[in-house]
C-alpha cells in the first residue's frame, strides 16, 4: 500500500504515481518483498517559466528510524516543454525490490538556480506475511472468477 504527497514548488506541482495501471486503481494492493517497485512523476507547470528542465533527487528512508536506505536513490531531469502545461516521467523513480517495512520516498527539486530542501512525497508499506499473502491471492481469484461468470451471463442473455 502506499500514500502519495503532492510537493508544490515554485510554478509546478510534482505528483507521484505508480507505474503500474493496475495498482493506481487498485491503490490497497499491498507491496512484497519479491516485487520491483516503479513511479513515474507528473509535473505540472502553474505559469510560463524560463526554465527548459527540472532536476529532481531522490532517496529512501526507513520510516522507524529516518535512516537513509543504502543503494536505493537517484537523480534524473524533467524536460519542461514550452507549451504544454502537464509532463509525464515514467518510471522515474525505481525502489527495486525493498526488505519487508515501512518507507518514505523523499524529493528535492531544482533549476539553475536553486535547488528544494528533501521533502516527502510516498510512503509505502511493504509486507510479507504469509496467511495475508494467501487471503490477497484467493479474495483476487474469486473477484476475477465472479467477473467472468457475471460477464458471460449478461452475453448469454
Amino acid at each position: 500500500m502506499s500514500i502519495n504527497h503532492d510537493i508544490k514548488w515554485k510554478e509546478y506541482t510534482i505528483s507521484i504515481l505508480s507505474s503500474s495501471s493496475l495498482r493506481r486503481f487498485l491503490s490497497i494492493l499491498p507491496y512484497f518483498p519479491s516485487e520491483t517497485i516503479y513511479y513515474n512523476l507528473k509535473l505540472k507547470r502553474h505559469k510560463k517559466t524560463f526554465d527548459k528542465r527540472v532536476t529532481y533527487e531522490w532517496q529512501l528512508i526507513k520510516s522507524i528510524d529516518k535512516t537513509v536506505v543504502d543503494n536505493h536513490g537517484g537523480k534524473g531531469e524533467i524536460i519542461v516543454p514550452r507549451f504544454n502545461p502537464f509532463v509525464l516521467k515514467k518510471e522515474a523513480i525505481s525502489l527495486g525490490q525493498i526488505e519487508k517495512g515501512q518507507y518514505k520516498v523523499q524529493l528535492m527539486l531544482g533549476n539553475v538556480m536553486e535547488t528544494s530542501p528533501f521533502t516527502d512525497i510516498l510512503e509505502v508499506t511493504v509486507k510479507s506475511d504469509e496467511l495475508e499473502n494467501r487471503i490477497i491471492w484467493v479474495t483476487g481469484g474469486a473477484a476475477i472468477i465472479a467477473s467472468i461468470a457475471a460477464m458471460v451471463l449478461v452475453f448469454m442473455n
